[in-house]
């Protein structure tokens, strides 16, 4: 059954929708198939429940993902995760558009995948995948602010 969360980015408020079933399955596919060779050869023969994620580690994630991107999937993948996406503007919701409420907010989306993933699919993930997705705000938290 299809359901609504909040969460806030950056002092915005943001509700949201669970995706249809037949949309979170075809999101999902699409997600393992281009985080699942990253995440495999990040922590090849490690003990996921014993798991800690050093920099080597992010840095084999990157170097697998950027080598297995196609830009204009993982654009409309992550169109279809934002689709159900509303932000608080004053007192009325709007779509959280990629183009314009994300223009030059990047870390904004990521944080915001974040919630769409962690609602959507952490059932389906093993635990393994969802200690490894629960540090993606928290690296990004600790980015130095541009001033």
């Amino acid at each position: 059954m299809r359901r609504s969360y909040e969460f806030e980015i950056d002092g915005l408020k943001y509700i949201a929708t669970t995706l249809p079933g037949k949309k979170g399955m075809s999101c999902v596919t699409r997600l393992l198939l281009l985080f699942g060779p990253s995440i495999t050869a990040a922590f090849k023969g490690t003990d996921l429940k014993k798991m800690t994620i050093a920099d080597s580690a992010f840095a084999e994630v990157a170097k697998t993902l950027i080598s297995n991107i196609d830009s204009d999937k993982v654009v409309k993948l992550i169109e279809d995760l934002l689709d159900s996406v509303q932000v608080w503007t004053g007192d009325r919701k709007v779509k959280a558009d990629l183009d314009e409420h994300y223009s030059a907010a990047y870390s904004a989306l990521i944080k915001t995948l974040y919630h769409v993933i962690k609602e959507n699919f952490s059932s389906f993930f093993p635990e393994g995948v969802s200690k490894f997705m629960e540090l993606i705000p928290n690296s990004l938290d600790q980015q130095p602010k541009e001033g």
